[in-house]
């Protein structure tokens, strides 16, 4: 699989595809709130995985009023390594990005165990929050 990073500004907000229909993401900042969009789906390949991170992280930073993100993760298969360390950066940079609260959605029962796994070696402050279903969207803090 050839790696596909498309990115495009609309106004002030900036979205960052990577992947394509068999695994990847998307990252945007929503330009009302502030707020950090990830949606994940399908089998990350190692490409797709190792710019994870660096694609949130990014996001994050974009905006100085971002304070919560939301992580739709209901289509993403289980991560190999990659996946994990990428997840694992976001996690350990929330403090530095300003950062105060995840949400992050699955539906698979192995996926959701990979994410507790992490979030509970690299969240001190207990800023990860996962739900059930396929949106994170519905969570409030």
């Amino acid at each position: 699989m050839s790696l596909i990073e498309h990115v495009e500004t609309v106004s002030n907000e900036a979205r960052v595809e990577v992947g394509d229909e068999k695994g990847g993401f998307v990252v945007e900042v929503d330009e009302a709130t502030g707020a950090v969009q990830v949606k994940g789906w399908g089998f990350w390949s190692v490409e797709v995985a190792s710019r994870f991170g660096e694609s949130v992280k990014r996001a994050c930073r974009q905006d100085r009023r971002t304070r919560d993100m939301v992580m739709d993760l209901g289509s993403l298969k289980p991560m190999r390594d990659e996946g994990q360390d990428g997840l694992a950066q976001v996690i350990e940079a929330l403090p530095a990005l300003g950062i105060e609260a995840v949400a992050i959605s699955t539906l698979s029962q192995l996926t959701k165990l990979q994410i507790l796994r992490i979030a509970k070696a690299h969240d001190r402050a207990g800023r990860v929050h996962v739900v059930e279903g396929r949106s994170g969207s519905g969570w409030a803090r």
